[in-house]
């Protein structure tokens, strides 16, 4: 009974979730608790029993039907005659729990969520525009037993020009209404606008591209506090239809191309929403180039793409794009966020993949996604000043006030929906950081900069390895703007906020004097004077200072801290309400429950005050009276009250338990998909990655070729074409390494000199590091001396071998800068290209093998000369040694190769 009374309140919760507070009519059972739940909640409800029904003309002061399992044991054709009765009485909207497996003695038949909906879809009934708001679109697929249908009756005006659904059906190759659809494809698509609505903030402008017959947008208006929907589409016929069905206050629909928006104002948009359009626009770079122009500061498009979807018919998608090329062409115009993955299943490509929607990496391919949907935003931060307007809080001009006073206070009023607020900012904190940045380093406005900083230090904060080091540079950038703040309230917001944060910070880091000086300054400074909900800073900074003083041993002091704390919400609460809600007429909706989270913080103090006398003998207990506050006390007395039923108690465990256990079957089948589809992909995928890799490592190369040019850059020309001569032998002498199999002779000349080589050219990154690591750090300074001494006794004949060899090394070095960086982007072809362009500057003119003959010559020169260069030798073979044991910290290797190159010019001058 328990479990069944639970169920009932789940279901009434979902009734007002969908429909909200309207009377009710139940088509009753004979169980009084759904009546009951409904009445507990102030809703006005009442019963009828089946007969009653069908015997009744005229249905008064209702248009909410419920009926919790009462269809369950009739025959489909009494089902029909109900569900037509109930749309003939006028029955606007219907929430019906059903039963999806045979039900009763002699039923044999399982009538799934298409039957039923199918069902009440001829009746005339079509999907609420809220239902994915009480449908979980994941649990769709594990809908067994039972399952919520909730539905909204068709316009009259519709059912005539569209006889019914039979017209609707055979047009709907070209537009489909979703919510007179039922299946996995009607699911996926209704999903994605439900997300839609999510990104709404009040007062928004939202313009739905491509919006075909409409039902997209009556969920964005359904489930937001939008101020205007705008559905356009090409068709006048699909506009036609959505006027007919889905026009209402604060919704229109237009016909026209969405290859331009030459109606819309620029900078007159918040949310533009794009399904599945990109594909089908002339130039989708035009297309983007006007969500651009239309868009606000902060303004946020929604796009969505097939991605080797298929419907139900089996008949694919238009595929166009993939998720690099789509954020490709979004990025140079909007901040891309973040990236969803979304599948329904039962088309030819994924024909057993379940109902998912799941966010995302934007680097992920997400190649296991049927459709792709991507959030991004206009940049507040580069765009020419646009003025700023109020669209999401009531407008005060009462000099006073300043909570909401953005475009007063300001520089950019922008960066409070770009950056401030946590719901309505970008979301992804790698580019929130970044923006947050720029921010700081472009605005001269001090109080923009410390609305910056505080975004870019509660990044800091969240980090699991924050640095003192990375405290120390923050505070540095924050105290002199902590000085230059003044008396405004707007700057006494920004003050206690970033004293507040430095305080936690000091504290993550250990440093708890610093932490402590950091809450004094908050709590000395009048939050009234901004706004009474600041307060919530001042007392969490006074309760944490008792919780200081208590581990201190200054219990007196920790007392005082919570008086203070107590006394400081006092006043708050006696201060002028006008930046806290504004006016009882428009209220803030954000004031009352910030200033409950205020009373909640001043009743931990006034609990740490009434447990103090006992911290000696009962820390634990006080430590836990500590941590009450007026929420946690009533979660605890409902727990309490709830487990004064112990049979209660174990049917919710039990129940508890199976779910459960059905949940974890579901994950392991899940994770057991996902891990087949990954290996798969995988093997297609090998070529792919072991590419990246390739560049990657060319990259990594090419940025010790850039570090090494950088540290040489103050030095003679002589030595910096000398360096650069030694990148060009380093990423030679690299490249031989990695053809280890087809010139071994090579190798076995280096293993004789680096013991550790032969171990580490197993593994490509090892190797290369051996190449770099080891071999270039000893052998490249005896190396390139002799290569010096060889050139230059080619080149200059009148002198001797060793100034005859270093000279023509200085002249190829001269015609080899050019080559360096196409060397570097190019891995394959470096070895080839390098021997062509040296053997075009050769006069000897000699081919790439020769040149790798020339390095073997070199080596065997170097044996040779081994006795002249006997200390070298030694003092290299202590440097690998040094290397050897620091080899996985590459700041050390970095360091000791500087002290390697300052020796070997410092053995060239001695040569010379």
């Amino acid at each position: 009974m328990a479990d069944r009374n639970d169920r009932s309140l789940k279901f009434v919760h979902d009734v007002l979730v969908a429909c909200g507070a309207q009377p009710v009519l139940e088509i009753a059972t004979a169980a009084p608790e759904l009546l009951n739940g409904f009445r507990s909640q102030s809703i006005i409800a009442n019963a009828m029993t089946l007969d009653e029904l069908e015997r009744a003309d005229v249905i008064r002061h209702t248009d909410l039907a419920v009926a919790y399992h009462t269809f369950d044991t009739l025959d489909a054709a009494r089902i029909e005659r109900i569900f037509a009765t109930l749309a003939d009485l006028g029955f606007r909207y219907l929430v019906f729990q059903v039963a999806l497996e045979a039900c009763g003695p002699d039923s044999t038949e399982a009538r799934p969520r298409n039957w039923w909906e199918n069902a009440l879809f001829r009746a005339g009934f079509r999907k609420h525009p809220r239902s994915y708001r009480v449908l979980s679109y994941s649990d769709l697929e594990w809908e067994t037993e039972s399952g919520t249908l909730v539905m909204e009756k068709v316009p009259e005006p519709s059912l005539t020009a569209y006889l019914s659904i039979t017209r609707l059906m055979d047009e709907r190759a070209l537009y489909v209404d979703m919510a007179r659809e039922t299946g996995r494809h009607s699911d996926g698509h209704m999903v994605r606008y439900d997300h839609a609505a999510a990104l709404v903030r009040p007062g928004d402008m939202v313009v739905d591209a491509a919006c075909g017959l409409g039902y997209g947008s009556a969920m964005i208006a359904a489930c937001s506090s939008a101020s205007r929907v705008v559905g356009v589409d090409v068709s006048a016929s699909a506009i036609d239809y959505a006027n007919l069905n889905y026009g209402a206050p604060g919704i229109e629909f237009r016909a026209g191309s969405v290859d331009s928006f030459a109606w819309l104002e620029d900078a007159s948009v918040d949310l533009f929403v794009s399904f599945e359009t990109l594909e089908h626009v002339s130039s989708p770079r035009a297309f983007l180039k006007e969500v651009a122009r239309v868009l606000k500061p902060t303004g946020r498009l929604l796009l969505s793409i097939s991605n080797l979807s298929a419907d139900e018919t089996s008949q694919d998608s238009d595929h166009l794009h993939d998720l690099s090329t789509l954020i490709a062409e979004v990025s140079p115009l909007l901040i891309v966020e973040c990236a969803f993955g979304q599948t329904a299943g039962g088309g030819r490509k994924f024909p057993e993949a379940a109902r998912r929607f799941w966010k995302s990496e934007v680097s992920s391919p997400l190649s296991d996604a049927e459709w792709i949907i991507l959030t991004a935003m206009k940049s507040h931060v580069d765009e020419p000043p646009i003025p700023y307007r109020e669209t999401s809080f009531p407008i005060f001009d009462d000099p006073n006030f300043h909570v909401t006073a953005f475009d007063r206070d300001y520089a950019n009023p922008w960066i409070y929906k770009g950056l401030i607020s946590i719901p309505w900012r970008l979301q992804d904190p790698n580019v929130r950081n970044l923006y947050a940045r720029q921010t700081a380093e472009k605005n001269e406005s001090d109080i923009d900069r410390a609305a910056a900083l505080t975004v870019i230090g509660y990044s800091l904060l969240a980090l699991e390895d924050l640095s003192p080091q990375a405290v120390d540079d923050f505070k540095r950038e924050v105290q002199p703007l902590l000085i230059k703040l003044d008396e405004r309230p707007i700057c006494i917001r920004w003050k206690i906020s970033l004293n507040f944060l430095l305080s936690q910070m000091c504290m993550m880091i250990g440093r708890t004097n610093d932490a402590v000086a950091h809450y004094h300054a908050c709590i000395e400074i009048d939050s009234n004077i901004f706004s009474p909900i600041l307060a919530i800073k001042t007392v969490e900074a006074c309760y944490n200072l008792g919780l200081i003083a208590l581990q201190q041993g200054t219990m007196r002091d920790a007392g005082n801290y919570w008086k203070r704390g107590i006394k400081l919400c006092r006043e708050a609460l006696n201060h002028d309400w006008l930046n806290v809600i504004g006016s009882s007429e428009t209220p803030l909706t954000f004031g009352l429950p910030e200033l409950s989270l205020l009373l909640d913080l001043a009743s931990r103090c006034a609990f740490a005050l009434d447990a103090l006398p006992w911290h000696v003998t009962r820390p634990g207990y006080v430590y836990t009276q500590m941590s009450l506050d007026w929420t946690s006390v009533r979660r605890h007395q409902a727990l309490a009250h709830e487990m004064d039923n112990k049979k209660t108690a174990v049917r919710l465990t039990e129940a508890s338990r199976e779910r459960q256990e059905l949940f974890d079957i579901a994950e392991e089948r899940l994770t057991e998909m996902q891990r087949l589809a990954r290996e798969h992909r995988e093997l297609f995928e090998v070529a792919e990655e072991r590419l990246l890799e390739m560049h990657r490592l060319s990259r990594e190369r090419q940025e010790l070729f850039d570090v090494a040019e950088e540290r040489l850059a103050q030095t003679h020309r002589l030595s910096r074409e000398r360096q650069e001569l030694y990148d060009v032998a380093e990423g030679r002498l690299a490249e031989v390494h990695r053809l280890a199999r087809e010139r071994q002779e090579f190798f076995d000349v280096a293993e004789e000199r680096l013991a550790e080589t032969h171990r580490l050219s197993r593994e490509r990154q090892e190797l290369y590091d051996v190449a770099e690591g080891r071999l270039a750090e000893v052998h490249r300074l005896a190396r390139e001396r002799q290569e010096l001494f060889d050139v230059a006794e080619e080149r200059l004949a009148e002198t001797h071998r060793l100034g005859r060899e270093r000279q023509e090394l200085y002249d190829v070095a001269e015609g080899r800068l050019a080559e360096v960086q196409r060397l570097g982007r190019e891995r394959q072809e470096l070895y080839d290209v390098a021997e062509e362009r040296l053997a075009e500057m050769q006069r000897l003119a000699r081919e790439h093998r020769e040149l790798f003959l020339l390095a073997e010559s070199r080596l065997s020169e170097l044996e040779r000369l081994r006795k002249e260069r006997e200390e070298l030798i030694t003092l290299s073979e202590q440097r690998l040694a040094f290397m050897q044991q620091n080899e996985k910290a590459r700041y050390q290797a970095e360091l000791q190769r500087d002290k390697l190159i300052q020796q070997l010019d410092t053995l060239r001058k001695l040569t010379q």
